[in-house]
């Protein structure tokens, strides 16, 4: 409790002094003029730290001010994420669809960084060029990282990477001493090679939960 000459003030619990400063900025507020001068004289407050006193709790920094998210703008991120992180995560042995013509094959791709690096790029269509009549090939426009290897034998069905840009599609069995990345299989590869054909082919890749286009 404190006294003052011609003036008695008593500070109410929600106005004690401040453990700092010895007077909070309601306090000063209340007082008269010439009782606050002797105050700010007796506790040294200086301008400076009255006016953060006054201002304590007033300025709002725009970062700390929650902007409302609509319904949409929300699903349009949620969206966005769910789609970068279906194209991020390991291939896992997931499924794509191989379109030739009308004809359609599913096939799995291998649990390695070259399949996953592929579907990154699906859908995918590409000409794809007949070889020696087991194969047809396409070169990328982009590289895949690689780990080659000489299979035992190619199979009918063989989605295979020739170093590092060469995507091939076998469409009969034999051996083979090239090395090849693996990158996926069809399941079912039966009528694939009357599908494709001798001359090139216009053939899509896609992710099985993609639409057709």
């Amino acid at each position: 409790m404190f006294f003052y000459t011609g003036f008695r003030y008593r500070p109410t619990r929600k106005h004690k002094l401040s453990a700092a400063t010895g007077i909070t900025a309601t306090t000063v507020r209340k007082l008269p003029v010439m009782k606050t001068a002797r105050i700010i004289k007796r506790f040294g407050i200086t301008t400076a730290l009255l006016l953060s006193l006054f201002t304590a709790g007033a300025t709002v920094s725009a970062n700390d001010i929650p902007v409302a998210e609509t319904p949409d703008t929300a699903s349009a991120v949620t969206k966005k994420a769910m789609r970068n992180n279906e194209k991020d995560r390991p291939a896992m042995n997931e499924e794509i669809t191989i379109r030739i013509g009308p004809a359609s094959y599913s096939a799995t791709l291998s649990d390695n960084p070259t399949a996953q690096a592929f579907r990154k790029l699906l859908p995918l269509t590409v000409k794809m060029q007949d070889h020696a009549g087991n194969e047809k090939f396409h070169t990328l426009a982009n590289t895949l990282p690689t780990d080659a290897s000489r299979p035992d034998k190619i199979r009918t069905g063989d989605l295979m990477l020739w170093g590092n840009d060469c995507l091939v599609l076998f469409y009969k069995t034999f051996s083979t001493s090239y090395r090849y990345t693996p990158v996926g299989k069809i399941g079912n590869p039966s009528g694939l090679a009357e599908a494709l054909g001798h001359a090139d082919v216009t053939i899509t890749f896609q992710s099985a939960k993609q639409t057709s286009p």
